[in-house]
């Protein structure tokens, strides 16, 4: 389906924008921000309902966005796992959103499986279960067998989901700009990319074509650890809104009390599950981005299923890097130098206090840097620093963010199993594995590579540059304009040795190249542009010596 701009959205579903102006006029929301918005908005803000109104505002916010509809609901959880973006309050808030949805009719389900495959569901599988076992905002989930005999999974989207998420899509996108154009306070925070960020992680969910190839791509990664299950997908029986895949029987880390696990080590599998997760950042920089306990199945011998791969982060080696030092300054390390780098690392608004920062990151390395990894609480950790982040209104990373959230997300749902399980003695493992990887003779053999690389763009870009210079002194339109203010000798030297430099390498080229006019076998150009550098270098050699001289 084709998006349409911002401004076509708004004119095209001016009644579903009315009804989300609305809704949050009601819930008084918007108040902070009505005399700074547009009146095409703020006409349809009307005034707080007074019921809801005494309500805290992180309750009135999750309220309005439960009444907005899965799409709203699910932006909602997003900005709740984004360090930094919201006060901890309203993120505590918002991570109580859930998706309560009633199942579809199974005559929808079973119409929109036989419209995207081409065949009756009774030819397609050779039965076929009504009853979804498990039902969300955009999709239902049915047991199905096949004519083989296989039991499997039918993921089914919802008849017009996808129509309905892209008009919301599109509106949301719209009311971040208006906030971004129309709020100082907002605009650090920049809307309009956590709506392009949330459009495109929602859009993967919808595509359900790419989460096979997520799937596939994970058993792949992990074909060579047998305690690892991924479901097994059927391309024949699937398309971008009917996804069939082997159903992961088992017990998810969800699933009710540990007595359901009593026959295995939880204590290991807890880890396990965290090993898994750990090895997509580190070593295949391919990450689901969604480990909640449900997504997790302890399946026959002990061993993992992972289900659910429509969300997955790309991890470059840069921001794995990244990562692993925020980890690190949060329990070793100079407060000075952690906020530099944060500094360096985040959007910020000019002017930030970097002494001040710093004093509060003190005070967090300070409650963290003195326990030892076994008791460090990296969730409460993260929290903690997420505040700070906040209340210097700093904006970290996308990848980042979602990094942070994963390692929250882990420890938690490990923790269902074991009590006591703790991320940090992993993630200082991986980090020592990664330093080691750094200094191997496959990575400095790498590393020379890519410097090789990078250097030979880098050389033909300079040849490039020259022999341009080169055209423009044989033709005569070489202009230098050159423009300083002040009497800054260090930079009138520093800019008479880029000239007399430039000079001389261009006076190598034009005399290797035999540049015309040629006089008595002289390039005449080239033998110009070496005097001139001659003389260049050597006035300004006089004037560091006249210099030295006086300072002496």
């Amino acid at each position: 389906m084709e998006l349409k701009t911002d401004r076509a959205a708004v004119e095209h579903d001016s009644k579903r924008l009315a009804e989300i102006i609305g809704v949050f006029g009601r819930y008084g929301i918007a108040e902070p921000f009505r005399d700074h918005l547009p009146e095409p908005v703020r006409r349809h803000l009307g005034h707080p309902d007074g019921s809801v109104s005494a309500r805290p505002a992180p309750v009135r916010l999750r309220l309005a966005l439960t009444e907005l509809g899965p799409t709203f609901v699910k932006l909602g959880q997003m900005l709740s796992v984004t360090p930094g973006v919201l006060p901890p309050a309203y993120a505590d808030e918002l991570a109580k959103l859930q998706e309560h949805v009633q199942p579809e009719p199974a005559a929808v389900a079973r119409s929109t499986v036989e419209r995207e495959l081409g065949r009756p569901v009774d030819e397609l599988f050779a039965s076929f279960d009504d009853k979804p076992f498990a039902s969300a905002s955009m999709a239902q989930v049915h047991r199905a067998k096949l004519h083989s005999r296989h039991v499997v999974a039918v993921k089914v989207q919802r008849d017009g989901i996808e129509d309905h998420v892209h008009v919301d899509l599109q509106l949301i996108s719209y009311l971040a700009g208006v906030l971004e154009d129309h709020s100082d306070e907002l605009r650090l925070y920049r809307p309009r990319e956590l709506a392009a960020r949330f459009r495109s992680r929602t859009l993967e969910e919808l595509d359900f074509e790419r989460e096979a190839a997520n799937a596939g791509r994970f058993a792949a990664n992990f074909a060579d650890e047998p305690d690892v299950v991924f479901a097994r997908t059927y391309p024949e029986l699937s398309s971008s809104r009917v996804l069939t895949m082997s159903l992961v029987k088992g017990t998810t880390f969800a699933s009710e009390t540990p007595k359901r696990l009593s026959h295995i080590d939880r204590q290991a599998l807890g880890r396990r599950g965290a090993e898994i997760w750990l090895e997509m950042v580190f070593r295949d920089g391919f990450v689901h981005a969604d480990p909640h306990p449900g997504n997790l199945v302890v399946v026959s011998g002990g061993r993992l299923g992972i289900i659910d791969t429509g969300m997955v982060l790309r991890i470059d080696d840069g921001t794995r890097e990244q990562f692993i030092e925020l980890i690190e300054a949060l329990t070793s390390g100079s407060s000075k130098d952690f906020a530099d780098a944060l500094l360096e690392a985040c959007e910020h608004p000019p002017g930030t206090d970097a002494a001040s920062l710093a004093d509060d990151l003190d005070g967090l390395i300070t409650t963290y840097g003195n326990r030892s990894v076994q008791s460090m609480d990296v969730s409460k950790a993260i929290g903690d620093f997420a505040e700070i982040v906040h209340d210097h209104r700093l904006l970290l990373p996308a990848k980042i963010s979602m990094l942070l959230q994963i390692a929250i997300e882990l420890e938690g749902t490990s923790r269902l199993l074991d009590a006591d399980f703790r991320i940090m003695p992993l993630l200082e493992s991986y980090q020592q594995k990664l330093v080691a990887q750094e200094w191997s003779p496959a990575a400095i053999e790498k590393h020379l590579k890519s410097a090789a690389r990078h250097w030979r763009h880098e050389q033909r870009s300079l040849i490039n540059t020259i022999e341009v210079v080169g055209e423009e002194l044989r033709g005569g339109n070489l202009n230098l304009k050159l423009t300083h203010a002040g009497n800054d000798r260090v930079a009138n030297r520093l800019i008479e040795g880029i000239i007399t430099g430039a000079l001389l390498l261009a006076s190598s080229i034009l005399w290797q190249a035999r540049a015309v006019p040629v006089e008595g076998g002289v390039p005449i150009l080239a033998a110009i542009a070496l005097a001139i550098s001659v003389l260049l270098a050597a006035h300004l050699f006089f004037r560091i010596r006249q210099s030295e001289q006086i300072s002496s």
